[in-house]
């Protein structure tokens, strides 16, 4: 009994070391915005911007895609599929805008 409620168990203390691990890597990158030169900040928040366009145009086109093939197609389970897998790369897309508002107050930090 006690094997099978540790097995159930298992995946929630995985996600618990996770976030963790996620806290620390997260209070990590932020004392290494503090580390860089201003320089590097403002390309990095340009790599990030870059990042963040192509993903939203590539997720666009990925969710029209899948739009088109449940309208027009006759294989709708595929396009089912394929739009749910399009639907949850959309979470994603605050990843790097959450970066590049760090970055932006470092650097606002900076000038004054």
């Amino acid at each position: 009994m006690f094997i099978i409620f540790f097995l159930a168990l298992k995946p929630a203390l995985r996600i618990a070391t996770v976030g963790n691990k996620l806290k620390k890597l997260n209070e990590m990158k932020n004392n290494d915005l503090n580390t860089k030169t201003t320089l590097q900040l403002k390309s990095k928040l340009n790599v990030n911007k870059t990042i963040a366009v192509a993903l939203v145009i590539a997720l666009t086109l990925f969710t029209a895609i899948s739009i088109y093939g449940l309208i027009a197609k006759d294989n709708i389970s595929f396009y089912i599929a394929l739009f749910a897998v399009a639907c949850t790369s959309w979470s994603f897309v605050p990843l790097p805008f959450d970066i590049m508002k760090k970055i932006k107050t470092e650097l606002k930090l900076r000038e004054n």
